[in-house]
């Protein structure tokens, strides 16, 4: 595996992320994938130097001890508080601000020490996000980094979480490299965890240098909303020419099907189920890639209404953390059960399997995915962008899925994470780690949280949803073999990495 990620509603983090990370993460995955129809050549080119000023501690002047050629390249400059303290780091930031003159500020604080006040330095950490802002520079929070066993691991975690809601709220970028620790010797361990870091951290900053300067991200992701939604609908690749519509029987449900029913009168179509991007409750959420999944064969039901798009029946509502989420546990849970109950005289109940059911959902959808799949008709659980809480107490009304729903899976899980620049690729790692009950795969790639499924067709992404639910619905050999085994599709893509237990 390479690297990872992981509180106010800390859930408002799975039921934004895909609208506020949606807005530079999605830019930045259309420019990677755009006219490429072929996984394998999927990638991020990696980015030439810009000026950046590294700020940190301990961490930091160990990590430049260490030999990386990050702070050797043109533009790069480092500022190391003498005392670790980010009240040190603040008091001299405007120099080397003016000194430097960076297009960007990446922050690295040390973990934080048992006499430290959390909230104290939450505040000193703002301070150093307005200065370098007013100074015209764009930010990198990233998570502080255990150097030797030192510090106190809760209020590190909490200092974490606030810099990663911050990150969301204020449209930063937030970089989380746990995965490669420091020595006891304050240093790496390898060259290879080296340079996996260093290109973790490019990553980061590749999310800073794409965004719009001086567009915040909600408002770039609602211009992309708007642009999206005056596109026509596609039909999908795949052998069946697909159509989005909706069934009066169904009006809160948006419906993803193949226009020719003929071919599957007698093996009929296996269903999937998606839980929407911020749990919204527009079923045109991710239209490109629930054509692009339908158009291979399948029955896809997205929760709500159609809101966006050709034929939209109204305008989606902005995400309120006040009054909770727009589709929750309970409309997920009920699409399944509705979907046996259809009646016969619906064209398309004659030729789907309803006790033939794949789950699956983007972000805040995920954990909608997750929290439904100890059901018995549900074949596999799709996962894309998105991971459980660790803290019990997280939750909003409609939504409460944490590690000990990982217990009750009952099928495959496949995990679709956009890399460490992917506000959930933390919590999807840790899942993934902990999963043993039945196989899990994860893959992931440097899109960040937005990933492609707003591209063309649901971009190389929905190609590795599609491959995953022929195998596991199926038992397509060759889609296997696009997972698993020396050699395998994924295992051989550029820019990929793939993981599997128990297959």
């Amino acid at each position: 595996m390479r690297r990872t990620d992981p509180r106010r509603t800390v859930v408002l983090i799975a039921a934004l992320a895909s609208l506020i990370g949606a807005a530079g993460a999605c830019a930045r995955a259309a420019a990677a994938s755009a006219g490429r129809e072929d996984v394998a050549t999927a990638r991020i080119a990696p980015s030439p130097p810009r000026p950046v000023l590294f700020v940190g501690g301990e961490t930091l002047a160990a990590w430049k001890a260490a030999g990386s050629p990050l702070f050797t390249e043109p533009g790069a400059h480092v500022l190391v508080a003498p005392d670790g303290r980010i009240a040190t780091m603040l008091l001299r930031l405007r120099g080397a601000l003016d000194a430097a003159r960076p297009a960007a500020v990446h922050v690295l604080p040390d973990p934080v020490r048992a006499d430290e006040n959390v909230a104290e330095l939450e505040q000193q950490l703002g301070a150093i996000v307005d200065v370098a802002r007013a100074a015209g520079a764009r930010v990198v929070l990233a998570r502080p980094l255990q150097v030797g066993g030192r510090g106190d691991a809760a209020r590190t975690d909490a200092l974490a979480a606030w810099m990663q809601r911050e990150s969301l709220e204020r449209g930063l970028e937030f970089g989380d490299y746990r995965a490669i620790s420091f020595g006891r010797a304050r240093a790496l361990d390898t060259a290879a965890d080296l340079r996996l870091r260093d290109e973790s951290v490019r990553s980061a900053l590749d999310g800073v240098f794409v965004a719009e300067p001086g567009v915040p991200a909600m408002e770039r992701f609602r211009r992309r909303m708007v642009e999206d939604s005056a596109r026509p609908d596609t039909p999908g690749t795949g052998p069946y020419p697909a159509v989005r519509s909706t069934d009066p029987a169904f009006p809160d449900l948006t419906l993803y099907r193949p226009l020719d029913l003929s071919p599957f009168a007698a093996a009929r179509m296996p269903v999937v189920v998606w839980g929407n991007g911020g749990c919204a409750d527009d079923g045109s959420n991710a239209r490109p890639a629930l054509a692009e999944i339908a158009s291979h064969g399948y029955f896809v039901i997205a929760l709500g209404s159609p809101q966006s798009g050709p034929g939209a029946t109204a305008r989606p509502r902005p995400v309120d953390p006040t009054r909770g989420l727009a589709t929750t546990l309970k409309d997920m849970q009920g699409a399944i059960d509705r979907i046996s109950k259809a009646p016969e005289t619906r064209e398309w109940r004659k030729v789907v399997d309803a006790g033939r059911i794949a789950v699956a959902g983007w972000s805040c959808g995920g954990l909608l995915a997750l929290g439904v799949s100890a059901d018995p008709r549900v074949r596999t659980t799709v996962v894309v962008h998105s991971g459980t809480f660790a803290n019990e107490s997280v939750g909003i009304p409609g939504l409460m899925v944490t590690k000990a729903q990982l217990q009750r899976l009952r099928a495959p899980v496949l995990y679709l994470l956009g890399g460490p620049t992917d506000v959930a690729y933390a919590n999807g790692v840790d899942d993934f780690q902990r999963i043993d009950r039945v196989p899990a795969t994860l893959v992931s790639s440097e899109f960040g949280h937005g990933g492609t499924l707003l591209d063309a067709n649901g971009g190389p992404e929905t190609r590795v949803i599609v491959e995953w639910l022929a195998w596991r619905m199926r038992d397509d050999e060759r889609a296997r073999r696009f997972f698993v085994g020396e050699g395998c599709g994924l295992c051989d893509a550029t820019g990929w990495t793939v993981a599997n237990r128990g297959n």
